[in-house]
């Protein structure tokens, strides 16, 4: 599989790093009626490699069931990545929940959402006593990208219990969410941020020399797949069907088992509304 960085497919000087999976998935498509692959962009809340490694049976369950090649694309981070799906870049993205109102109004449309629901941890190595917030002073502490929806709730949560960034604890961006965690494992920093799905998703000798400690008592709402309504409702009751038939194969259950996101789950209106309390402040992140 190649990884690689393309640039000015639909707009000039946006760079973002092609995962290209659709060649995985020739032969489930070739001699399809269709010539242009389906791009499914995928939010880079961990790195390229990893995203192509999960998504791997997803991209060739969509391909033999569309009949189409699938194109996996990532962006370099999540500023991108909201500029690229709002830019029409993507026919079809897994998206953080916060996006979703932004992306809704750009004419995309929600098809499921991943069943799972994001718990929000702090994750520590073994040897470390965390008894209560007041242990994270002075601490360094790993955050992925300022505008994934993990670093923005969390520092909400900490944030509403008296916690500041920068004066009880230092903030280390990351480039991802397991780029953060595995940075606590070999002692770059003290501790970090991260959701369970991700901490699970790590390799295991990463996994067995740290610990959690749950942040959110609510757990937040989850990842999203989206589509462009201009691909027309023939085209997304077909990209519906395959979704709604995944979890049902072999792949599937392994993915969702691998993947601790259970299963799919319809995008309710109260599901969409519970995302406007993100609205605000992914608007400042982003600069608007």
């Amino acid at each position: 599989m190649r990884i690689r960085k393309r640039r000015n497919l639909a707009l000039k000087g946006i760079a973002f790093l092609v995962l290209s999976l659709a060649i995985l998935a020739g032969e489930a498509s070739a001699g399809t009626p269709y010539d242009t692959p389906l791009r499914f962009g995928i939010v880079p809340f961990n790195s390229a490699a990893a995203l192509s490694r999960i998504h791997r049976p997803l991209n060739r369950h969509l391909s033999a069931m569309l009949q189409r090649s699938v194109a996996f694309y990532t962006s370099v981070d999540h500023a991108v990545f909201f500029k690229d799906a709002s830019a029409g870049v993507f026919d079809l993205m897994v998206v953080s929940p916060h996006f979703v109102p932004f992306l809704v109004k750009n004419g995309f449309v929600p098809l499921a959402r991943y069943r799972s629901e994001i718990d929000i941890v702090l994750v520590m190595r073994r040897d470390f006593t965390f008894n209560s917030l007041s242990d994270l002073r002075d601490k360094r502490l790993g955050f992925p990208d300022r505008l994934s929806f993990t670093t923005i709730n969390s520092m909400l949560w900490l944030g509403q219990r008296g916690m500041e960034a920068g004066r009880d604890f230092s903030v280390q961006l990351q480039p991802s969410l397991n780029a953060a965690v595995t940075a606590v494992a070999v002692e770059k920093l003290d501790m970090a941020i991260t959701a369970t799905s991700a901490f699970n998703q790590l390799s295991p000798d990463v996994r067995a020399r740290l610990k959690t400690r749950r942040l959110n008592e609510t757990p937040q709402p989850s990842l999203m797949i989206l589509a462009k309504e201009s691909l027309g409702e023939t085209n997304l009751a077909r990209i519906r069907t395959a979704l709604d038939t995944f979890p049902a194969t072999a792949a599937g259950a392994a993915f969702f088992r691998e993947t601790g996101y259970i299963g799919f789950a319809p995008v309710s209106e109260a599901n969409l509304g519970a995302l406007s309390a993100y609205v605000e402040i992914t608007k400042k992140n982003l600069g608007q």
